[in-house]
């Protein structure tokens, strides 16, 4: 991967946010994978790069959540929040939260 370009919410940061959103909705592609292999074959490093692939990514997911449940869409509430939880789980050093998440009550969303 070369580049992302999101255009609908287009700024300036850190490119592995938008590798992050990708793998968040996308995790059966190997986005992170390419670009770890193709750093490595460049020869640059990337530093914390798991640690901040997690935090994007909880970001996403918690993003999505909150504007779903503002749109009242419960199906994609849901949906977003089991990809948070699977992205909890994946981080060894956050897995003792994914327990006081897992039991967050989804009340008014008819």
């Amino acid at each position: 991967i070369t580049a992302i370009i999101d255009w609908e919410h287009s700024k300036y940061g850190d490119i592995l946010y938008d590798l992050a959103w990708a793998s968040f909705w996308k995790p059966e592609v190997t986005f992170e994978q390419q670009y770890l292999l193709e750093q490595e074959r460049q020869g640059i490093a990337v530093p914390d790069y798991s640690e901040r692939l997690t935090c994007y990514k909880i970001h996403c997911g918690l993003g999505a959540m909150f504007k779903f449940r503002s749109l009242k869409n419960k199906e994609k509430y849901l949906f977003a929040k089991k990809r948070l939880l699977r992205t909890l789980l994946e981080a060894p050093q956050l897995s003792h939260f994914f327990w006081n998440f897992a039991d967050v009550q989804d009340h008014n969303l008819a």
